[in-house]
């Protein structure tokens, strides 16, 4: 009886698993460097990231957002930032301006690799949202990670020739969980110093 348990439990946690893989620091460099090509984004104080520091940055983005898991969900507590912010108690009711009322902020998702929000990138189909890559939430969670580099391209492109969207307050929040502090600033001849060059 103990063993059809076991066995009952093990298949329904499998079942339960979104699909998704641990990718490799080295691998993901590969392909975003790739889909980088020779792009050049704006850095701090009007300087020029080349590509390759761009790609480490982006690496690092996955590492620290989601340890390269290509199936990450992660939920926010309405106006959190991240993991790393956290402060004490729950987050704080927001004045509405428009008619005074407070309101509780809503939970966010992050999904997938580079832990894109359900605010910004994708449709959740549970609220209205920006969708700036047209993309349904779920397929940020599989395996297939060009899509989800397409989509945090996108972003970026858009940003860089948009500049920060206006309010909500929510979407500049969301925009700056890309932008994570342990990764600006990367050389990346020393954060891939252990990968073999990338192929040509």
């Amino acid at each position: 009886m103990k063993v059809l348990q076991v066995l009952l439990l093990a298949a329904l946690g499998c079942s339960l698993q979104v699909q998704g893989r641990i990718l490799a620091k080295c691998d993901l460099r590969n392909q975003l460097a790739v889909a980088v090509g020779n792009m050049t984004w704006p850095g701090r104080e009007g300087t020029l990231l080349n590509a390759d520091d761009v790609v480490a940055q982006l690496v690092c983005l996955a590492e620290k957002g989601a340890h390269f898991d290509t199936g990450a969900l992660t939920e926010l507590a309405g106006g959190q930032l991240d993991q790393e912010h956290t402060g004490e108690g729950q987050p704080h009711e927001w004045r509405n301006r428009e008619n005074c009322t407070l309101r509780t902020p809503q939970p966010w998702m992050l999904y997938g690799i580079f832990q894109l929000s359900n605010g910004l990138s994708c449709n959740d189909s549970a609220n209205a949202t920006h969708n700036v890559c047209d993309l349904a939430c779920s397929k940020l969670i599989d395996d297939d990670i060009s899509d989800d580099i397409s989509c945090l391209l996108m972003f970026f492109k858009n940003l860089a020739n948009n500049g920060i969207p206006p309010p909500p307050f929510d979407t500049m929040r969301r925009v700056r969980l890309l932008f994570r502090k342990q990764c600006t600033g990367l050389i990346a001849t020393d954060y891939f110093a252990g990968c073999p060059p990338p192929p040509n």
